[in-house]
C-alpha cells in the first residue's frame, strides 16, 4: 500500500510540475511573436501620423502657393511693358522659359518676381531705388510672398505676344513653379509643380 500511494504522489506532483511553467523554446516564440506585433503596430502608427502630416502640409502648401500666385496673376493683369530675364540680369530672348518677369504695374512702379535663396520674392522699388531682384536689398523692397516652410524650386516665365502693336501687345504669360514643402523630416516632404497662365487685360500700344 505505502508503495502504491508514493507512486500516486510522484505521479501527482509529476503531472503539477508538467503544467506549470514554460520550456525555453515556448519562451522564445512567444517573445518572438509579441516583438513582430509590436513592431508592426509602431509601423503603422507612424505611417498613420506620417500620412496625416503630410495631408496638413499638402494642404499648407497649396494655400501658400495659391495666395502667391494669385497675387501675381492679380497684378500681371493690369501690368504694362513685360518683360522677361534671366537671373543674371540680361534679356531672354522671344518664348523663351526665363526666371524673372518685369513689368509696370497699374500705379506706375517697376515690379519684378524673381526667386531669392529659394523663396518667391515680390521685388519693387523703395524712394525710387531697387526694385531690381537685389538680394542685397532689404525687405521692405524684397517682399516674400512665400512662408518658411515652403521652398521654390525652380520657377520659370513664358511670355508670348509681347510685341507692342495694334496686331499684338497682349502678352500671355505662363509660370511654371516646382516646390517643396517640409516639417524638418524628409520623409513627410511633400513636392509638387504648378503652372497658371494669365493674359494681361490692356493692349500695349
Amino acid at each position: 500500500m505505502a508503495h502504491i500511494s508514493n507512486h500516486m504522489n510522484r505521479g501527482r506532483i509529476d503531472g503539477i510540475k508538467s503544467r506549470n511553467g514554460f520550456s525555453l523554446l515556448e519562451m522564445v516564440i512567444a517573445i518572438g511573436v509579441f516583438a513582430s506585433v509590436l513592431a508592426i503596430s509602431v509601423q503603422i502608427v507612424l505611417s498613420a501620423s506620417d500620412a496625416q502630416v503630410r495631408s496638413s502640409l499638402q494642404r499648407a502648401v497649396q494655400d501658400n502657393i495659391r495666395y502667391s500666385i494669385e497675387y501675381m496673376n492679380k497684378e500681371l493683369r493690369t501690368a504694362r511693358g513685360i518683360t522677361t530675364l534671366h537671373n543674371d540680369g540680361s534679356s531672354c530672348g522671344p518664348q523663351a522659359f526665363c526666371e524673372r518677369i518685369r513689368f509696370t504695374n497699374d500705379r506706375a512702379q517697376q515690379i519684378m518676381y524673381c526667386i531669392l535663396n529659394s523663396v518667391l520674392i515680390r521685388s519693387k522699388p523703395l524712394d525710387g531705388a531697387g526694385g531690381d531682384c537685389n538680394p542685397l536689398d532689404p525687405e521692405s523692397i524684397n517682399i516674400h510672398l512665400t512662408s518658411n516652410d515652403v521652398t521654390i524650386n525652380s520657377l520659370f516665365f513664358y511670355v508670348a505676344g509681347n510685341t507692342a502693336g495694334s496686331s499684338d501687345g497682349q502678352p500671355i504669360m505662363t509660370a511654371t513653379i516646382n516646390v517643396t514643402g517640409t516639417t524638418g523630416k524628409a520623409r513627410t516632404a511633400v513636392n509638387m509643380h504648378l503652372q497658371t497662365t494669365v493674359v494681361q487685360r490692356l493692349r500695349d500700344f
